[in-house]
Order: structure tokens, then C-alpha cells, then sequence
């Protein structure tokens, strides 16, 4: 089951199929290698047989809730088939302070929206994501405050400046918010013979934050301090370093694709460390876009998206910081 993991992370998912096909063989009980094989034949559109390997995970185990999630979004519900019933039979089990209640609220919400009983979507939308939002101790302050730091510092006389950056054509980079069409884009590139896609490389961001402290001793990582300190990283060196890491190990191709979406924050960092690298930018309706990230349940990550107020927030700081990128770099995206 490990095997298939990894082969599923480095998108090998017929290869993971035949490892978790094997795993069940020998324990054809474990509800996690029922889920686990689901994520392989959605990942090849196998979307019926992934249902029934879905079905199966939560049968061997009621409190498997992402099996719920990834079962009700597998396809659009109809009127004959959907999984309201069963969700909330598992919803009436809980208590109300269970953390279960999210993911099933998040399933109840995406099913009633595909029946097209729009209220009942959105009162279990709104359930679940005031109960997720009051579990984090996110402040969008300092979100917000690095889009702002980078529009400050960031400013045409930068980009004027002769020190030159790693020349490497490797990277595309797919930047903006997620829910715009990202994982799309990247299917459409990377089924090029020339391109390859990759969940496996390690973060610009991480390799911003150790260039800065290599250029700064001692920085934080309040925006404040570490957005000035980023304009005194070696561009070079810190392109070559995020190339050497995040180059895919296996099937190596002419180029790589890093579709983490919060790239965005750093486009400008991006094009003067990697000038030959492709930067392309996701766009879709504001509206379309807050409402496709309020109804995701992500993990661990977009942390602005439960509370209506601060993913508006968010969303007008980012189409600031874009606004000023095309400004400061045009045609560089």
C-alpha cells in the first residue's frame, strides 16, 4: 500500500492500482486500501469503479469521511442516484461538536447543490464552514500584509536592476487562486511530449525563506521584515537551487510543472530568479471564484477561505498584487 502511495504521488496511478489491488488481496478488509484505490481510478476516470471502492471503505468503516467527500464529488448527483440518505444517517450519529461534522456537511452541501435545492446547500455549506473556521487560528492579517509588502518593495526600479538570475527554462510555473482551473491546465501542458507534471517538487516559497535568512541572518517571517530581505537575495543562486530541487527525479523531460497556486505571491521574486522560467496565470469570474473556494473543504491550506468577509478580503488583496505585477513586469506572465 506504501508503494501505491508514492506511485500515486508521482503520478504513476496504474502502477499504484496494481499495488493496491495487491494490498486487498492480502487484507481485503482495510478500509484505507479501499479508499487508497479509489484515488487511483479517479485519477485514471475510472469514476464508477472508484464509487464502488468507496462504498466498500465506508461500509468497513462509517467514520471514513473522506471517503464521503471523495464519493460525493466524484460526479454530478442525480435524482436517482445520490448519497443524501446515508450522509445524513452519518450526520445524525454525530454530536454536534464532532470534527466529522465538517466533511459531511461539505458532501451534504455539494449533493443538495447538484439536486438543485439550493437552500439546503447552503445552510450545510455555512454550517461547515463556520465550524472549520472556528478551529484555526489563522489571522488574515498577515496575509494580507505580504501582498501589500510585496506591491511596496516590488516597485519598477527593482525589475530596472542588472543583477541577472538563474537562466533556465525549466519551470512553468501556474500561479493565482485555487479553483480556477489549475489542475486543468496542467493536464492540458503536461500532456505534452516535452512537459511533465510533478506533485514532488519542493516549494519557491521554502527556498525564498532559507535564501533570505542566508542573505539576513536572523530574519523573521513577518512580511515586514522578510519581503526587504528577499531583495537582497543572490537571484542565481536561489533560482539554481529551486530548479536543483524541484526537477523531477524520475521520466526527467525539457520541462517541469509547479502548479501550487500561492506562487502567486512571489511572481515577481519568480521572473527575476528564473527570467526564462513560463509564468501562467489562472483567471476566472470573481464571483465564480469565491464561491467554487468556499464550497472546497482543502486541507490544511487556504485558510481565508470559511469566513465570507475575509475571502473577500483576501481575494481583493491578491487582485491588487496581480494588477501590480502586470504593472511592474509586463508581459512577463
Amino acid at each position: 500500500s506504501n508503494c501505491g502511495l508514492s506511485l500515486n504521488q508521482l503520478g504513476f496511478h496504474a502502477e499504484a492500482e496494481a499495488h493496491f489491488r495487491r494490498a486487498l488481496e492480502l487484507d481485503p478488509d482495510n478500509s484505507s486500501c479501499h479508499y487508497n484505490l479509489a484515488t487511483a481510478l479517479r485519477l485514471l476516470d475510472r469514476f464508477d469503479e472508484a464509487r464502488k471502492s468507496l462504498d466498500r471503505a465506508i461500509e468497513l468503516n462509517p467514520d471514513d469521511f473522506e471517503s464521503y467527500v471523495m464519493r460525493s464529488s466524484l460526479e454530478t448527483q442525480g435524482r436517482d442516484r445520490n448519497n443524501v440518505d446515508s450522509l445524513i444517517a452519518a450526520l445524525d450519529r454525530l454530536g454536534e461538536d464532532d470534527r466529522g461534522r465538517v466533511p459531511l456537511c461539505y458532501s451534504l452541501a455539494k449533493e443538495f447543490e447538484d439536486l438543485e435545492q439550493y437552500d439546503e446547500a447552503f445552510a450545510y455549506l455555512e454550517q461547515a464552514a463556520r465550524i472549520q473556521r472556528e478551529s484555526l487560528s489563522y489571522s488574515l492579517v498577515e496575509d494580507v500584509g505580504m501582498m501589500s509588502q510585496m506591491r511596496a518593495h516590488y516597485t519598477p526600479d527593482v525589475f530596472k536592476q542588472k543583477e541577472q538570475g538563474y537562466v533556465n527554462a525549466e519551470p512553468i510555473f501556474l500561479i493565482g487562486l485555487p479553483r480556477t482551473g489549475t489542475l486543468l491546465v496542467d493536464r492540458i501542458l503536461s500532456a505534452h511530449s516535452v512537459v511533465r507534471a510533478t506533485s514532488e517538487s519542493r516549494t519557491f516559497a521554502a527556498e525564498v525563506l532559507r535564501h533570505c535568512a542566508l542573505a539576513v541572518p536572523g530574519v523573521s517571517g513577518a512580511p515586514a521584515e522578510l519581503v526587504p530581505a528577499s531583495l537582497r537575495i543572490d537571484l542565481a543562486a536561489l533560482g539554481e537551487a529551486y530548479v536543483a530541487s524541484a526537477r523531477p527525479t524520475a521520466n526527467q523531460k525539457a520541462h517541469f510543472i509547479d502548479k501550487r497556486s500561492l506562487n502567486f505571491v512571489f511572481a515577481g521574486l519568480i521572473h527575476r530568479a528564473l527570467p526564462k522560467a513560463k509564468i501562467v496565470w489562472l483567471r476566472r469570474d470573481p464571483m465564480d471564484t469565491c464561491y467554487a473556494i468556499y464550497k472546497t473543504l482543502f486541507q490544511g491550506v487556504y485558510q481565508y477561505s470559511y469566513d465570507l468577509h475575509e475571502l473577500a478580503a483576501y481575494y481583493v488583496a491578491y487582485d491588487k498584487l496581480m494588477a501590480h505585477w502586470q504593472e511592474v513586469m509586463p508581459g512577463a506572465i
